[in-house]
């Protein structure tokens, strides 16, 4: 009971600390006032000094100066020693409380966790388990808003043969859903054969705290080699707890025809995606989704097909595409 009654004046001291500082001030100040107001007293000492009596006065103060001096020290050395006291207290309490919360809702977290991957177990087949579990439920970042932009046009050889140069800008926020660092990695492939010449363009990437890019050159990033002359580009990016960044690269792909076969997959998984493509006139486009939905179309401009999708994608999902000639204008080029 006692314990419990001096843990109860302990915590209204800490709450009220700040009023109790100020009063003890406000009385160090009165006292300092009342103990500089004394008045000098002169007492008559008898000395005797060879043989002989000799009167002398001194002058001293009143003893109430000397207590009303020792009660403002008294106030004030107390006012420091409880403000240090309280205001060191108050402030590792509050961190230890943090640290407390951040524990008990890790532990929320993995118990809520656990609970349903168990019940997810047992309502989903094992072969399809693991695959769920590692790219949906245990993912610690996601893309959002991404956009496949295929600006496509046409070129004319030294012979007056046509072909096709794509130029992909892609663009997404990742996002990092974790309260740990992240990272994310900016990757290209570029490669060369007798039909497709693939190449580095440029990247940048932009945190959600800034306004400006941060560009990153072909020297920026770590390169390897492959087979049959192929070159990875990479480079890691630092993704700052619950934060996100905006990631913006291109790709330039020359074909060695005026005909166009390519695909694109999803490498993490993403949402909000529209795919725009810009294509000459007197050409054709079609893509085909390999996805559950098919996407909202947009073909009013017939230099620019823009289609949307509403629902996520998930990793490894994706489309493929083809860019020719109309058939109009295969007729124009042989009569030609």
């Amino acid at each position: 009971m006692k314990e419990t009654n001096s843990v109860e004046k302990l915590d209204w001291i800490k709450k009220h600390y700040p009023i109790i500082v100020l009063l003890l001030i406000i009385l160090w100040g009165i006292f300092t006032y009342l103990s500089n107001d004394y008045c000098l007293k002169t007492k008559t000492v008898l000395q005797i000094i060879e043989n002989k009596t000799v009167e002398k006065q001194y002058l001293f103060m009143e003893t109430k100066h000397f207590v009303l001096s020792l009660f403002a020290s008294f106030f004030m050395t107390t006012g420091i020693t409880l403000f240090i006291s309280m205001f060191f207290s108050n402030y590792f309490d509050k961190k230890e409380k943090e640290a407390f919360e951040e524990r008990l809702l890790k532990y929320q977290e993995e118990t809520a966790k656990n609970a349903f991957l168990s019940l997810f177990h047992q309502i989903v087949d094992e072969s399809f388990f693991e695959v769920i579990k590692n790219d949906i439920i245990q993912c610690k970042k996601i893309r959002k808003n991404a956009r496949w932009i295929y600006d496509i046009e046409e070129k004319e050889k030294s012979d007056h043969t046509k072909y096709l140069v794509l130029n992909r800008t892609i663009t997404y926020s990742v996002i990092n859903l974790s309260s740990d660092l992240q990272e994310e990695e900016i990757l290209f492939t570029s490669f060369s054969n007798s039909n497709l010449k693939s190449e580095f363009s440029f990247a940048k990437k932009r945190d959600s705290a800034n306004d400006e890019y941060e560009e990153y050159k072909e020297e920026a990033f770590e390169v390897s080699e492959g087979k049959n002359g192929t070159k990875t580009f990479k480079k890691s990016i630092q993704l700052q707890p619950l934060n996100s960044s905006e990631i913006v690269k291109g790709i330039k792909q020359t074909f060695d025809s005026n005909y166009i076969y390519e695909t694109q997959f999803a490498t993490c998984p993403l949402s909000n995606l529209e795919i725009q493509v810009n294509y000459p006139s007197d050409y054709k486009f079609e893509l085909t989704s390999a996805l559950s939905e098919e996407p909202e179309k947009d073909t009013s401009n017939p230099r620019r097909n823009i289609y949307r999708f509403k629902n996520a994608i998930l990793k490894g999902q994706g489309v493929e595409f083809y860019c020719e000639p109309t058939v109009e204008s295969k007729d124009v080029k042989e009569n030609k």
